[in-house]
């Protein structure tokens, strides 16, 4: 274990492992319930960036691809022993699918699934302006408007203090990240919320144009941080979890390396 990574259960005999990004400013904490959750044969890997909770003595990480590149050294270990999905909310999505081009990219074991969450497609840019260069009173009472942030950090300055670098790291990656419609040799499945204010459902759906091996998209309750208690939300997920192991299962080139995974069905939104 290191301190990129928190397995909340440990389940030796699980047959599939689920990696979960948080949303920008997240934790892995975010997930930690999920261990509870989800059925036995699963095991949960939460992603703990540097900058926040255990990881707090690291700084964070101010570019994309320095987060990817340290979330891939971390994991790398936990990917090749038995097929994996990788789950990301908001921010997250996006870290996600740059990590499964990193993974293609060096010829590592690729997941069965990716799930992007409550994420506007990467080649699509923000529609606010840059938030991580506001003075602090500006930057935080915007996020405390956009909402996600725990009650208990906001309400304490000795732990607001601490987050804040992390906080701000986060949403410069936000602002400055800009990538390009590229297909990955892995199926995609988009979640969304029809109460979300941040983000557009034609934005969500634009993941279409990701995955060279098939797309499909759920709508859900909740507003955009549906992933932190949104019942609608979780029963959608671990039906449609399953669903998918069994399906991979089944499949031979699930989870292998890039050379041999087969090409393309094409993506067809349901």
């Amino acid at each position: 274990m290191n301190d990129w990574l928190l397995i909340p259960k440990l389940k030796p005999e699980s047959s599939h492992r689920l990696v979960c990004f948080p949303y920008a400013g997240g934790t892995a904490a975010t997930y930690i319930r999920w261990a509870d959750w989800l059925p036995d044969s699963v095991e949960l890997i939460a992603v703990q960036p540097p900058g926040r909770s255990s990881h707090i003595h690291v700084p964070p990480c101010l570019t994309m691809n320095a987060l990817v590149r340290g979330a891939h050294k971390a994991l790398e270990s936990y990917l090749s022993d038995k097929p994996y999905s990788i789950f990301g909310h908001s921010l997250g999505a996006r870290v996600a699918f740059e990590l499964v081009k990193r993974l293609e990219r060096t010829g590592c074991a690729l997941p069965s699934h990716l799930y992007v969450s409550a994420s506007r497609a990467p080649h699509l840019t923000t529609l606010r302006n840059p938030s991580f260069t506001l003075p602090d009173e500006m930057f935080l009472d915007k996020m405390r408007r956009m909402g996600g942030m725990p009650d208990s950090i906001l309400r304490d300055p000795e732990q607001l203090a601490l987050y804040l670098p992390s906080l701000r790291a986060d949403f410069r990656i936000v602002d400055t990240y800009r990538g390009k419609v590229s297909q990955v040799p892995v199926p995609i499945h988009c979640f969304y919320s029809r109460d979300d204010e941040h983000i557009d459902v034609e934005d969500a759906l634009a993941w279409i144009d990701y995955s060279r091996c098939g797309f499909s998209s759920e709508e859900v309750g909740g507003g955009h941080f549906y992933v932190n208690d949104c019942a609608e939300f979780w029963r959608a997920f671990t039906n449609t979890l399953e669903q998918r192991i069994r399906e991979a299962g089944s499949c031979p080139s699930s989870g292998r390396a890039r050379n041999e995974v087969k090409s393309a069905t094409g993506a067809v939104r349901p």
